[in-house]
Parts: structure tokens; sequence; C-alpha cells
């Protein structure tokens, strides 16, 4: 190393390289104490993601809940109500449901919501996306009619 006493007599291109020298040993010097700091920060907070957690989020990716679907006692018919459903929000959609299944127990408040699976997650998107258009459309209105009857019949 240069010491001061040897610098005033050298080169200034000398003595510029000697500056650089020194602050690119103290920044290397600084960068390894943050990266030590950095990974015992990493190892202390990281939170543990299970594995099954992260297929849960995948699985679950694929599911669209429909809400306010008259109940039927024919499985095969709520799955062709809710296919004609998600074809209005998102055309062709229904050449990728895979399955639905009413869930919950049954109530007399009301129809129970139907999980409707998809074999894609990108048009479960987009019919989240699109929900705004049921709205306007004949089977959200009779949907509604439907499960206001259900609400208002007298218990038996």
């Amino acid at each position: 190393m240069i010491k001061r006493q040897d610098l005033t007599n050298a080169n200034p291109t000398c003595v510029e390289v000697s500056i650089v020298y020194s602050k690119v040993t103290r920044l290397t010097q600084q960068s390894m104490m943050l990266t030590s700091n950095v990974e015992s920060y990493n190892v202390a907070s990281t939170p543990t993601t299970d594995s099954s957690e992260i297929l849960d989020r995948v699985r679950k990716s694929h599911n669209v809940i429909v809400r306010r679907v008259a109940e039927n006692s024919d499985p095969a018919s709520d799955f062709n109500t809710v296919t004609r459903i998600l074809e209005l929000v998102v055309p062709f959609s229904s050449k990728y449901t895979v399955s639905s299944s009413r869930i919950g127990s049954e109530n007399r408040r009301g129809p129970r919501p139907i999980l409707v699976s998809l074999s894609n997650p990108i048009i479960a998107r987009d019919i989240l996306g699109n929900k705004k258009l049921l709205s306007t459309s004949e089977i959200s209105s009779k949907s509604l009619q439907q499960t206001m009857c259900l609400r208002n019949k007298p218990n038996v």
C-alpha cells in the first residue's frame, strides 16, 4: 500500500489510482457485510411454505363459485345451468368446465352455491373479470326470481 508521504511526490495518475483502490476496498468490505446481513435476515424471516399449500392454491385457481342458482335434485341439471351461465360471461368456457357440485348443507334460506372446476385458470380469471355481464343476462334475472320464490315459500 502507498503511504501518504509517497503520494506527495507521486504522479497524479498514481494518486488517483490509489484513491480509487482504497474506495473499492472499502466498498467490497461493505458489500460483504451487507451480504452476510441479508443472508442472516433471509434465514430468520423466510416463512415456511408447505408444498401442499402451494398445490392447494394452484388447484383453487381453477375454481369459480356460482351463487343464486335454484336448487335441482339432479346434479346434471345444475351442470347444464352453470355451463349456460358461464357461456354468457365467457364464450366457449363450457369446453373448459370439468365439474360442478353444490357446497354446504341444504338449508331453507336459499340455494347452496355451486363450485365449478375448470381445466384452465385463465378461463376462471376471465369469468371472474366479466361477471358484471350477468347483471343484464336473462339467466341472472330468472335465477334471482327463482331464488325469491324459494325464499317466499312457506315452510312445510
